[in-house]
């Protein structure tokens, strides 16, 4: 076990230890101010009952070693329920303290080992059950300490099951709460395993993956040590290798075979099937009776639902890994209030007209490695704003108080189109766009989901604009997004059936070749697509507003596509004059294929 991350587990009671204790073959190390077993990496602590006590341990805990990004914590107990079965063991996925506002809610990150259930603790022993969630007296406080030394996702409460409404608290003695504990072992165990998983996800640095040493042997050209990075980190995170195999690699004779044999075997690799399933759904009670609610929660079938007040609850708490939920993120369904159409920052978009954009949901189902958002939201997990009305009503009174065009710009904080099947955001807003007719709607969007697109007549005052890049950046810096092949396809589809069609080249980045490569980019682009016919083209550079500039760097610390970005300007992060002349190439050669007062260039 010594090669494995640490876990800390924190139990009330002598006897709700002893059966992990035992299995993990763990002696006591210390005694005072606490029971402690184990040095490491496992290390089970008996806490006392009560919340003060479970925090207390939970701090005392923490400083006995270096509880790092990927040391992973457990409270372990008895739990009573009104009507759940003595002996069940249950995840908690909401925790309240009883009394007290507040809740926490430990990511769900892999496929719970048993069924979930809301927590709510106590200061006593109770024996007038809630409806809706178990009963303990430690977990709050577990969570609310480990809230300051841990990282939210490596953090779970696993209550067994010791009273009920028919059996109370009378016959709850040491031997019988050891006896449920032992029958539950299998069930921890599945779960501490589950938590592994977790952490063999956690970002993989340049060192870690083996890039030094490979670049060390052979020489590669500054794109191709790109290359190899970005290969050896998806084999790491494949893999879930803790020490990189380099054994297929080290008989190639040079980097450019090397590269290839490498991406042969990537690209050999299955991706975990959660990239592509929802189980977890947090549903805000203000709108688990929405009409839209039932539809989504229909069409995902999630293994879990989960209610919450606010969705800033499960969205906006702190120590949350952004990378780790990226892999494995859950779907809030919450309602939008405040300020839903916000004017759009200087210099984008292509008008002079009144400009506004809108979320209808936070996060995107891509993992494009330059996007701000990773960079703007503490958490990955899909926010989809079900009250679209009020979306509808905002712009309908924005749009009748001007006599101009309004043009309302989506995609902003989300891909327009990728999650259409579910959410039927834009068979909805181009309805009513449609109706409001100074109204101009722009789909941000590297989706290729345009069937309902294909199903309806085309809107003029609809524009579907299709962001791109060249094949070389799409494969590195795009993960999970339709290949340009495949977007072209659909823009010829959608072009052919009358859509108005933009193109976004934004943002650009610095690649080696960078004419050489635009210039064969943009003849593909133009030789599948009708030019003449576009409604407008963009060009842009990348630029991040400073502090999520700054979040990404930590996110991807080994990523040169970010230490290029030095230049500051009016708060945003860009190529500077580089960026300059890149677009002023770009704009010219573009004009090759489009009338020139069709192609906007984006503030640098």
């Amino acid at each position: 076990m010594s090669a494995l991350p640490a876990i800390t587990v924190v139990c009330a009671l002598p006897s709700e230890a002893q059966a992990l204790i035992g299995h993990w073959r763990l002696a006591l190390r210390r005694e005072r101010p606490f029971r402690v077993y184990g040095d490491g990496p496992a290390r089970v602590v008996v806490s006392g009952v009560g919340s003060h006590a479970s925090a207390a341990a939970v701090g005392y805990a923490a400083g006995l070693a270096d509880a790092g990004g990927d040391h992973m914590w457990l409270n372990l107990g008895i739990a009573g329920h009104v009507s759940h079965a003595v002996g069940t063991p249950l995840l908690a996925a909401r925790i309240t303290h009883h009394g007290r506002e507040g809740a926490w809610y430990p990511s769900l990150l892999f496929p719970p080992p048993c069924a979930t259930t809301e927590l709510e603790t106590h200061d006593v022993a109770v024996t007038d059950y809630p409806a809706r969630a178990c009963c303990d007296m430690e977990a709050a406080g577990f969570m609310a300490a480990t809230g300051r030394v841990a990282s939210g996702d490596l953090v779970q409460v696993l209550k067994v099951i010791s009273d009920n409404a028919d059996t109370g608290i009378a016959n709850i003695e040491r031997q019988r709460v050891h006896g449920l504990m032992q029958a539950a072992l299998p069930t921890v165990l599945d779960l501490v395993e589950q938590l592994r998983t977790v952490v063999a996800r956690l970002p993989v640095t340049a060192s870690d993956s083996g890039a030094e040493a490979l670049l060390a042997r052979w020489h590669f050209t500054h794109a191709q040590a790109l290359q190899l990075r970005q290969l050896l980190q998806r084999r790491a995170l494949l893999t879930a290798q803790v020490t990189p195999d380099l054994s297929s690699l080290v008989a190639c004779r040079d980097a450019a075979t090397l590269l290839a044999r490498l991406r042969e075997e990537v690209d050999a690799l299955p991706l975990p099937a959660a990239h592509a399933v929802i189980e977890t759904v947090y549903v805000e009670r203000e709108v688990l009776d929405h009409a839209r609610t039932a539809r989504i929660l229909e069409r995902v079938r999630p293994r879990h639902v989960v209610g919450c007040e606010r969705y800033g609850e499960v969205f906006n708490r702190h120590n949350q890994n952004f990378r780790l939920q990226k892999a494995h993120p859950a779907l809030i369904l919450a309602a939008k209030h405040g300020r839903r159409l916000l004017p759009v920052p200087q210099g984008y978009g292509f008008s002079a007209a009144p400009a506004f954009y809108f979320s209808h949901m936070l996060n995107c189902l891509y993992d494009c490695r330059y996007c701000f958002l990773q960079g703007m939201f503490r958490s990955a997990h899909y926010v989809l704003f079900v009250n679209y009305e009020d979306f509808i009503a905002d712009i309908e009174a924005r749009c009748a108080a001007s006599d101009a065009a309004c043009w309302l710009f989506s995609g902003y904080d989300c891909d327009s189109l990728a999650l259409e099947p579910l959410s039927g955001f834009a068979e909805t807003f181009i309805d009513a766009c449609a109706r409001i007719p100074n109204a101009w709607l722009e789909l941000r969007t590297k989706s290729t989901q345009i069937r309902g697109l294909l199903n309806r007549p085309p809107v003029a005052r609809c524009v579907c604009a299709f962001s791109l890049n060249p094949p070389a950046v799409v494969d590195a810096f795009e993960a999970r997004t339709p290949s340009l092949a495949a977007r072209l396809a659909a823009i010829v589809r959608l072009q052919a059936h009358g859509w108005p069609i933009g193109l976004r080249f934004d943002p650009l980045l610095p690649v080696a070749d960078f004419e050489a490569v635009h210039r064969a980019f943009f003849d593909t682009v133009f030789a599948a697509v009708d030019g003449r016919r576009l409604h407008s083209v963009t060009v842009g550079a990348l630029r991040l507003p400073r502090d999520q500039a700054r979040g990404i760097a930590r996110l991807h610390p080994d990523e040169s596509l970010f230490a290029l970005a030095e230049s500051e300007r009016d708060g945003l992060v860009s190529y500077g004059a580089d960026a300059d002349a890149l677009l002023d190439w770009c704009a010219a050669e573009l004009a090759r294929h489009v009338p020139a007062e069709r192609i906007h260039r984006q503030a640098a």
